[in-house]
């Protein structure tokens, strides 16, 4: 669940490893219609004001908006980052013929943010499990697949300009 979130919500905002590292639930405003997330620092963004996101409610199965209030909810995230380190405990031993424990009870969440390394780690994976050469991934591939399926898509170059924040040309 942390892993759709992260995806969803990296590739949808355009969003940089550092950035998404630095998600905090103080940086997101529910809304009827979608969550606008608050970046307090982007790499373009010298002076610190501060960018404000919009992730729109979506009407599939790959919307951000239900992505992330899903892991929010599973997670129990309440204050603090947004995407955290999750930990595998090594199965218990069990008796023979005993009943194991829920997968879930062998993870346990952080409350440290997750590292931008993880976050790659995190596109890798998904990638190769999807078929993908994951060797051509990276966690910047989130925010670069964005902007280069809107140039696909025709949006004007001005455009995500402005929705990326940053100088494309």
């Amino acid at each position: 669940m942390r892993d759709r979130a992260l995806l969803l919500v990296g590739f949808v905002a355009a969003l940089r490893p550092s950035e998404i590292a630095g998600l905090a639930l103080a940086h997101v405003v529910r809304h009827a219609d979608g969550i606008e997330l608050f970046l307090p620092w982007r790499k373009n963004d010298q002076d610190a004001r501060g960018t404000r996101l919009w992730l729109p409610q979506g009407r599939t199965d790959l919307c951000p908006v239900a992505a992330l209030e899903a892991w929010l909810a599973a997670a129990a995230i309440s204050e603090g980052a947004l995407f955290r380190r999750i930990w595998r405990l090594p199965p218990p031993r069990v008796p023979r013929g005993a009943k194991r424990k829920p997968v879930a009870d062998r993870y346990r969440i952080g409350t440290n943010p997750i590292d931008t390394d993880s976050i790659a780690l995190i596109v890798k994976n998904w990638t190769g499990l999807a078929g993908l050469d994951a060797a051509g991934f990276a966690g910047h591939s989130l925010r670069r697949g964005a902007i280069s399926s809107g140039v696909a898509q025709g949006v004007h170059i001005a455009r995500l300009e402005q929705f990326s924040g940053h100088d494309i040309l």
